[in-house]
C-alpha cells in the first residue's frame, strides 16, 4: 500500500474521533471527491443515531436482496453468487438474530438446490470430482458453505447429506488437479513475480482483473484449508 500511495500518506487515526474512518478533509488529495459529489454530500444529513441507521440500512438492503434472489430462475442464472450473497447476510447478521435466522435457512435452500447433481442417485460417478469443477465451477462455494450450514444452522439431514457428497466430490477433483499449480491455472512464484509495483500499472484493467481474481481464489482455498477432511 506505500508504493502505492507515494507520499499521500493516510493520517493516523484517531480513537477520540468515535469513528473508523477519517473525514474526508483527511484524505489524501488524489482520493478526494469530485466537486459535484461534494457539494452532494454536503447536504447529506447525519442521523442522530448512526447504529440504529446502519442497523436499518443492511435490513433493507438485505430484504431487496432476498427479493432478487427469489425471483424465478435467479438462482440458477447465478449460481454461487447467489448463495454467497446470501451466506453473507448470516455473516453480518450476528447481532441481528433474526436476519443471521433467515439467511441460515434462505442459504440452505439455495446450497441445496444448486448441489442436487451431488445428490441425485442417478448421477454418474465419473461427472463428478473432476478438476475443473474447483477450477471453473462452484464446488469450492459449495463445499465451503455447507459445511459452514451445517456448522451454524439446525439440524438438516439433507444438509448432512450434501455436505458429505460435496465432501467426496471435492477430494476426488484435488487428487485430479494433482498440484497447486493446476489447480490455481498458474505457478504461484511465477505469477507474484509479475505483479504491478507502481500506482499506475495497478490500475489497468488488467492488473485489477488479474489481481481480484486471485483473490477470488484465495478466498476459496481458505474455505477448503479450513475443512479437515479435505485432501
Amino acid at each position: 500500500l506505500r508504493s502505492l500511495r507515494g507520499s499521500e500518506m493516510m493520517p493516523a487515526w484517531d480513537p477520540s474521533q468515535g469513528v473508523c474512518v477519517p473525514p474526508g478533509a483527511a484524505l489524501p488529495a488524489s482520493w478526494a471527491p469530485s466537486t459535484e459529489l461534494q457539494k452532494k454530500l454536503a447536504n447529506i444529513s447525519i442521523a442522530g443515531n448512526l447504529s440504529s441507521a446502519a442497523e436499518a440500512a443492511a435490513r433493507g438492503a438485505y430484504s431487496e436482496l432476498v427479493d432478487f434472489i427469489g425471483r424465478a430462475g435467479m438462482v440458477e442464472t447465478l449460481g454461487g453468487d447467489a448463495l454467497e450473497a446470501i451466506i453473507n447476510g448470516a455473516f453480518a447478521g450476528s447481532n441481528m438474530p433474526d436476519i443471521q435466522t433467515h439467511a441460515l435457512a434462505e442459504g440452505t435452500d439455495i446450497l441445496l438446490e444448486l448441489a442436487a447433481p451431488y445428490l441425485d442417485p442417478q448421477q454418474d460417478s465419473r461427472e463428478v470430482g473432476k478438476c475443473s469443477e474447483l477450477q471453473d465451477g462452484i464446488l469450492a462455494k459449495l463445499v465451503s458453505y455447507a459445511l459452514y450450514i451445517k456448522q451454524q444452522a439446525p439440524h438438516n439431514a439433507t444438509v448432512d447429506l450434501a455436505l458429505e457428497r460435496l465432501e467426496n466430490a471435492t477430494n476426488l477433483a484435488l487428487v485430479a488437479c494433482g498440484t497447486l499449480q493446476e489447480l490455481l491455472g498458474f505457478e504461484p512464484s511465477s505469477r507474484l513475480g509479475t505483479l504491478p509495483i507502481s500506482a499506475e500499472d495497478a490500475a489497468t484493467m488488467t492488473s485489477i482483473d488479474r489481481v481480484y481474481g486471485m483473490v477470488l481464489q484465495e478466498v476459496d482455498l481458505i474455505g477448503l484449508l479450513a475443512n479437515p477432511r479435505l485432501q
